[in-house]
């Protein structure tokens, strides 16, 4: 085949880069679709090479320094030679001085007018140095976080990026500037529609957008595919990734500055058959519980709580799948102890809300820092209270419970479907039935049921079929209960928030005798109820009859546990 004259094409081709058909399709679509697009700027869009290859070949091809995430001679000083909105608009950035002259980090060095500007603004000998997009936007926030910049990103000391607003400007071309208004307009939807989660999920033909809202997805919106690489560099760049990486996952974080409080993104990348997938986190502190008289447990089950909390050792877990509301049951339950009396100290994954006063770790198992190694160090910072984000395997189960057995006390979460099933969970975890029945206090067992939308829902009579159909323990006799409809305020779904349904099981002399036995947890439960506790789908159906949610929802959320 014969390969087109084209020297940056010619050194990608030679450096096993892209290969020839790719190069003459990437020609082809400039000659017919985009002939004002740059060569480069195409193969990075097919995907064929990365901005970071991209960036090399250019210096390679122009005898100019390639300046890559790791160069460390970063100068925030010289962030009064150019203007930031001066620094946006010419796609370059003064990082460092060399040899007498302002080292520049460019995207394109080739563009004349703005090196003229760039001689204007510094009064000084300007040499051009090529950065990809993502380097170059890493180098704007580092040199301007101290410069004067209001918009200028700032790293806090836990490696986040605080944000004033969700309105980042990567640069001034129009192809961009749809990509960060279409990334901006998505988040800003989420938050505002209370989404817990935001999926960007790539397809054959199209790219779905989908909410997670109230614990269930639903679809958004879709764009076009040609789009979406656009939409996961701008989703890297805000929360620092590896822009040039998509062969595995990456993730990375952000805190967005509301005005009226601050909202956390975790942002996660995932490499699948059709693109990557961007999956968001939305952690809204400003609708963080923090007390547990607000969590929807009935009274008797807070009397029996809140005690446990005021033991001065012990454990405490909390049970349920994932995204039950676990985690935010122990972050009230804490709030309710904190005090400046009390050494917090908490090992989470990630830190998802901010207790003012706690001493709050996330843990970094790449790097060593596991919940088992993090709790070895805890124990020597003089701790009252230690949180464990969860409880998951057999080293953390035996450091948490002798923690608790040594005058700390310890809470967490593990992932079982009652409360009885936390003590066979340990048991298979292999922790000793005396060390279980000496250490715990008690288990929070959890759902979350969907709440009926206060301005649509419905009453009916609840007709005898039904009540066989869904198999709940009902009461006898007639029944007037509520029922989804939907209506604008609820997007059509008939329900808007979520409340926790609960059974709180203490562990009396009773249950430690019978965990000495290693008896089953049917046989735990039972004796639970015996003494009065009351189960999930008790406390589900208690919610039912007072129109709090529905049968529908009840059951849906409970169904494993009520047959």
């Amino acid at each position: 085949m014969a390969r087109r004259k084209n020297y940056i094409g010619t050194l990608l081709v030679d450096s096993g880069l892209v290969n020839d058909e790719q190069l003459e399709n990437a020609l082809r679509i400039q000659r017919e679709e985009s002939p004002g697009d740059r060569l480069g700027t195409i193969l990075t869009r097919l995907g064929y090479v990365t901005s970071e290859d991209m960036a090399k070949t250019l210096a390679r091809q122009m005898e100019l320094p390639y300046l890559g995430p790791d160069f460390d001679r970063l100068n925030s000083d010289l962030a009064g030679l150019v203007d930031r909105e001066v620094a946006e608009r010419l796609r370059a950035v003064p990082v460092s001085r060399e040899d007498g002259a302002v080292l520049v980090a460019m995207v394109h060095p080739d563009d004349m007018v703005a090196m003229d500007d760039l001689t204007v603004h510094t009064g000084e000998i300007v040499v051009p140095g090529v950065a990809s997009p993502m380097t170059l936007e890493f180098f704007m926030n580092q040199i301007y976080r101290d410069g004067g910049d209001g918009d200028a990103a700032e790293e806090s000391p836990e490696g986040e990026v605080l944000l004033d607003s969700l309105v980042v400007t990567l640069d001034d071309h129009e192809e961009d500037s749809q990509v960060v208004q279409l990334v901006n307009s998505l988040l800003h939807q989420a938050i505002e529609e209370r989404a817990s989660d935001l999926h960007v999920q790539p397809e054959v033909d199209r790219v779905r957008v989908r909410y997670r809202i109230d614990g269930l997805l639903h679809d958004t919106m879709t764009f076009e595919k040609d789009q979406l690489p656009g939409v996961v560099s701008r989703f890297k760049i805000l929360a620092q990734m590896d822009i040039s990486e998509r062969r595995i996952p990456q993730d990375g974080r952000i805190r967005v500055d509301m005005g009226n409080g601050a909202v956390d993104l975790r942002i996660s990348s995932f490499p699948t058959l059709h693109g990557e997938k961007i999956v968001v986190r939305i952690l809204d502190q400003r609708r963080a519980i923090t007390s547990i008289d607000v969590l929807g447990m009935q009274p008797e089950d807070i009397d029996s709580f809140r005690p446990m909390l005021q033991r001065p050792w012990g454990m405490i877990l909390v049970s349920g799948p994932t995204g039950s509301g676990k985690s935010t049951t122990l972050t009230a339950g804490l709030h309710e102890i904190n005090d400046p009396e009390v050494n917090i100290m908490t090992l989470e994954d990630p830190v998802e809300y901010r207790i003012p006063g706690a001493n709050q770790s996330q843990i970094r198992p790449k790097a060593g820092f596991s919940f088992a190694s993090g709790l070895r160090s805890i124990v020597r910072q003089d701790p009252d209270v230690i949180m464990i984000g969860e409880i998951r395997d057999t080293e953390t189960a035996e450091m948490a419970v002798r923690s608790a057995l040594t005058g700390h006390l310890v809470l967490s979460t593990v992932h079982t479907n009652n409360a009885a099933g936390t003590v066979g969970r340990l048991l298979d975890m292999e922790v000793e039935p005396y060390l279980i029945g000496s250490t715990l206090l008690g288990v929070v067992g959890q759902r979350l049921v969907r709440t009926l939308c206060k301005s649509c829902s419905e009453e009916y009579r609840l007709a005898e079929d039904d009540r066989e159909r869904w198999t709940l323990p009902l009461p006898d006799g007639p029944l007037t209960l509520r029922r989804p409809v939907g209506c604008p305020y609820c997007n059509g779904t008939g329900y808007r928030g979520r409340v926790g349904i609960y059974e709180v099981m203490e562990v009396s002399k009773e249950i430690i005798k019978m965990i000495a036995q290693r008896k089953s947890t049917s046989e735990i439960q039972q004796q639970a109820v015996d003494e009065g506790m009351s189960t999930l789908v008790y406390d589900g159906v208690r919610k039912v009859l007072a129109g709090t949610t529905s049968v529908a929802e009840v059951r849906r959320v409970a169904y494993d546990i009520s047959d």
